[in-house]
């Protein structure tokens, strides 16, 4: 017997960037679910996640947590921007 998805869902998040497609997504497949979002940072919504706070997290991972299980959604490579003439701009390391 096939049920519909519903209730809410509360999910912490620290990278606002995707998340309306996130929620689209999630609305489209299961519209029976209330998304309810709160903002933190890395550490206090993956906190928020092992206290219970909430169901799920969006974040960007920096350091594995062994007492989270993480899916990957997408792979950002990480930027340094500064002015043309900062010191680390002019880097040897700066040059592709």
């Amino acid at each position: 017997m096939a049920s519909e998805v519903s209730g809410l869902l509360t999910v912490g998040y620290d990278a606002p960037a995707f998340l309306s497609k996130l929620a689209a997504t999630l609305r489209a497949m299961h519209p029976g679910v209330t998304l309810a979002f709160v903002d933190g940072d890395n550490e206090s919504v993956k906190q928020g996640l092992v206290d219970g706070k909430f169901d799920a997290i969006y974040f960007v991972e920096d350091v594995p947590d062994p007492r989270i299980e993480a899916a990957t959604l997408i792979f950002a490579p990480t930027y340094c921007l500064c002015r043309k003439d900062h010191p680390i701009a002019l880097s040897s390391a700066a040059r592709p």
